[in-house]
Order: C-alpha cells, then structure tokens, then sequence
C-alpha cells in the first residue's frame, strides 16, 4: 500500500515536470508511432465504408504484433476497450497534447500512469477478431488506428510531422 501510495506521487510530479518542460512541437525527439516500412490506408477526413463519415485519424496496416512506439515523451493516460477502437490506448504529451492508438492486441509493456518515451514499445498492434472472438473495434484486418487531439480537438496526425 504504502509503495503504491509513493509510486502514485513519483508518477505525479513526474508529471508536473515532463508538462513545464516540454512542448510536442518544440521536441526534436518526435517520433511516427510506426519504425517499419509503412503506408496510410485511410487517411484522416470524410469517407465511405458502408456509410459516409468523419474518420478522425489515420490507419496504418500491419500484421498482429508490429510494435507501436510513443509519439514523443508522455504519459499513459488510459487503456481500455471500446467497439470503434477495440483495445486502445491514450498517451498525454504537453500543452493538451494527446494521442490515441487502436486495435491494440491487448498486450501493454506499461500501465496507466507510467512516463513512456518516444524509444518505448507502448502497445503492438491486434489481431481483427480477439481471442474471446469478438472483434477487435470497427475493423476489417489489423492495422493500427492513430488519432491526435490538441486540447481536445481532433487534428490531421500528419500535420505535426510536416
């Protein structure tokens, strides 16, 4: 108890000073979230996949177990499931900074709370369908589904590396 007790405060002032220190457009460490040889097969903006609408990132396919790296130095902010995303993740960078990866495998190198940077495998990228044989998100083959939000607002992901 008391060891998670202080790990919660490292984690905290950890955070405080990573916030003060950096800003996502200044760090020269800014990193795509996949190292390998990689294509966009859905870009962000209006489309058509059975209905016509907003697709707020962009997806990148790969095979079940392709690493995804951290955008820049942050923290992990949330990990969870849902039936657009499957299993993803959040990470929070600087000034209101996020970014969103789905159609994760479910497997995580780290927990919520945790400092990851830009050299750290954060998640690898799932299977369509889940061991359990639900699917994994709004998905017809594994790729990796990767959204920014700046101060809660959607951005194109291939803005910040213009």
């Amino acid at each position: 108890m008391i060891k998670k007790y202080f790990y919660s405060i490292f984690t905290f002032f950890l955070s405080i000073i990573f916030f003060s220190s950096n800003d996502i457009n200044t760090i020269s460490t800014l990193s795509f979230p996949i190292r390998l040889d990689y294509y966009i097969s859905s870009n962000y903006g209006y489309r058509t996949v059975g209905t016509y609408h907003f697709h707020n990132g962009i997806d990148i396919p790969k095979p079940p177990g392709t690493p995804v790296y951290a955008l820049a130095n942050g923290v992990i902010n949330y990990i969870g499931f849902s039936s657009s995303y499957g299993n993803y993740i959040i990470i929070t960078y600087s000034n209101g900074y996020k970014s969103l990866y789905g159609h994760m495998s479910g497997i995580y190198p780290f927990s919520v709370g945790d400092y990851v940077t830009t050299n750290d495998i954060v998640a690898y990228i799932g299977p369509t369908f889940l061991s359990s044989g639900i699917r994994n998100g709004f998905t017809t083959g594994p790729h990796l589904h990767f959204t920014i939000y700046r101060n809660n607002k959607l951005i194109n992901p291939i803005a910040i590396f213009k």
